[in-house]
């Protein structure tokens, strides 16, 4: 391993750290974050902060926004983004599925 190599791998292994049996990493902003592995708790995690009490459903940026504030794994951006786009519910196409269904069912008095 060369110089440059080793520098290379110190500056890289600066970014992350293990705080009371817990891996961390710190992002670009300086914060640092949990590093999450177990590809299940990526699944978990991007359900809560989209879909739970505190997600409503706000859409792709302000969910990625609130998954790297607090966690981090390489392709988080990526994962995030298919995971909203995957969902019925903020699916601006199965919103409007859903308006005009409602307005069907009223116009047959259904509602």
């Amino acid at each position: 391993m060369s110089k440059d190599d080793k520098r290379r791998l110190r500056e890289k292994c600066a970014s992350f750290a293990v705080d009371e049996g817990v891996f961390m990493y710190r992002g670009p902003k300086g914060k640092w974050c949990r590093v999450i592995i177990d590809p299940s708790e990526k699944g978990r995690i991007a359900a809560s902060l989209h879909a739970d009490v505190g997600g409503a459903h706000y859409g792709q940026n302000a969910t990625i926004r609130k998954v790297m504030d607090r966690f981090w794994w390489k392709s988080v951006a990526d994962d995030i983004w298919q995971y909203v786009r995957g969902c019925e519910v903020s699916d601006p196409c199965s919103c409007m599925v859903r308006l005009v269904s409602r307005q069907f069912q009223f116009q047959l008095g259904l509602l």
